[in-house]
């Protein structure tokens, strides 16, 4: 590590559109009942359910996203030093641990009904250890602990799905907190190496992938070359920056249109045309949140280990084009997922009534 970054109680916000955002920001996140938050885990257990099902992908327990949830709580803590928060971090935690099974299991949806085991797995992990880090919260590590027996007995190679090779992140960060040698070896089975290696051999043949995911797994990359110091990882990571900048951002920082990266080439081009634009759907040109925390984390992690300054450059626009110009939270969860680039013109939008899913979820209370 050639640079370390502050921790997160020791950056102020002065007066500021940042400040008026994460103001709003950390009181629409504190004045959600914890017993909304909780509901559908107690409805599971079979316990007293309080409170009311929130609605949307949160209720319906498409990508749940209470560990995100969590995790932006305890990073609230840290910031503002509201014992009031760490309270409300403690409790969420341990309510939620009230509500796991005899044998680990601890999703909201019944066995068989996740979409997306690893992913909920690893934003659950990485909640915990926020609530440890940033609010200190000792048991956090005894509940990562619990989940993590269940996830090596359920979640190893051959029975991974979804976006599984996010996960050796947090696996890692939970070896660097801990010292355990199961955090370590379970992450080992979560790395990429047959797209990372692809940025090696320079060989980019490997078709169309999910955009914000796929940028968000050299964080996996990054954080195994912090514990293991091979080159290769960060050959890997800067190859990948290299190539990803070059060629597939918008000049805001975006990218990835309908949520496609390493399309065919011209396609970001197109992607602001208006036949893509009718493709595209409600889709838009950029998961504007989602891509935000993979490009923050990513650029952080370059910047520390190198200390190459210009690896801040990508974090800066999405600072100001992405999470920074976006809309706030509205009622009931509502967010401004997308951003789209349309030289037709396109407006910014928290709506999403007009994306039902087969459940008929909305996107309120999204991942």
């Amino acid at each position: 590590m050639k640079i370390n970054s502050f921790n997160l109680n020791n950056v102020i916000l002065n007066n500021s559109i940042w400040k008026e955002q994460f103001e709003h920001t950390a009181k629409y996140y504190f004045d959600i009942p914890n017993d909304n938050l909780l509901f559908g885990f107690r409805k599971r257990k079979g316990l007293k359910a309080k409170g009311r099902k929130l609605p949307g992908w949160y209720g319906m327990g498409i990508f749940h996203n209470f560990g995100q949830i969590l995790g932006a709580l305890a990073k609230m803590y840290s910031v503002t030093g509201d014992v009031k928060i760490k309270d409300k971090v403690k409790a969420l935690a341990d309510g939620w641990f009230d509500c796991i099974e005899p044998d680990g299991y601890f999703f909201q949806n019944e066995r068989g009904h996740v979409i997306d085991l690893c992913y909920e797995y690893e934003k659950i992990l990485g909640g915990l250890l926020d609530a440890y880090e940033y609010a200190g919260h000792d048991k956090a590590l005894e509940y990562a602990d619990t989940i993590t027996d269940w996830a090596i007995s359920n979640l190893t190679k051959g029975k991974k799905n979804g976006e599984w090779y996010t996960v050796a992140e947090n696996l890692y960060r939970a070896y660097e907190l801990t010292g355990k040698d199961k955090f370590k070896d379970f992450a080992e089975e979560f790395e990429y190496d047959e797209f990372w290696d692809r940025f090696i051999s320079k060989d980019y043949d490997f078709g169309v992938r999910h955009a914000y995911s796929h940028v968000n797994s050299f964080n996996s990359a990054a954080r195994a070359y912090r514990v293991k110091k091979e080159a290769r990882y960060l050959n890997i990571l800067k190859e990948a920056y290299d190539h990803i900048t070059e060629k597939y951002l918008y000049a805001t920082g975006g990218f990835g249109p309908a949520e496609e990266l390493f399309g065919e080439e011209g396609y970001m081009g197109v992607s602001v045309s208006e036949p893509f634009v009718r493709k595209l759907g409600c889709l838009g040109n950029a998961e504007i949140p989602c891509e935000s925390w993979a490009v923050f984390k990513w650029m952080r992690y370059m910047t520390e280990i190198t200390g190459q300054a210009h690896y801040g450059d990508w974090a800066e626009k999405m600072l100001y084009n992405g999470i920074g110009a976006a809309l706030k939270l509205d009622k009931d969860g509502q967010v401004m997922y997308y951003a789209n680039y349309h030289v037709y013109g396109a407006q910014k939008d928290t709506e999403f009534d007009q994306m039902p899913w087969d459940c008929g979820a909305t996107l309120e209370w999204p991942c």
